[in-house]
């Protein structure tokens, strides 16, 4: 015969109960400061100054690669609007009266 919900509960808090606990280890604040520098530093990329890359770094690389691609976006539209005003002058006035 199957057991009820109620019973399979208490079997398992019985089980957890008797279960060896873990030691809890307390994390000292430079050990956390550590691990969180870690997470932002990458040691495969570089900087200007030849250092391990922080998130400043890779952000500021980003921000100039967004702006490049802006510009170059910026400049392709400009010159699409001076051709197609350039196209729609000479469609109305072919002869250039």
């Amino acid at each position: 015969m199957s057991k009820s919900l109620p019973e399979l509960m208490a079997d398992m808090l019985e089980i957890a109960a008797k279960s060896p606990r873990p030691k809890r280890r307390i994390v000292k604040a430079d050990e956390i400061a550590e691990a969180i520098r870690d997470a932002f530093i990458s040691p495969n990329v570089h900087d200007s100054n030849l250092e391990p890359a922080n998130l400043v770094d890779c952000m500021h690389g980003l921000v100039k690669a967004a702006r490049r691609i802006a510009d170059a976006l910026e400049a392709d539209l400009r010159a699409r609007d001076i051709s197609i005003a350039t196209d729609a002058a000479t469609r109305a006035d072919p002869i250039g009266r």
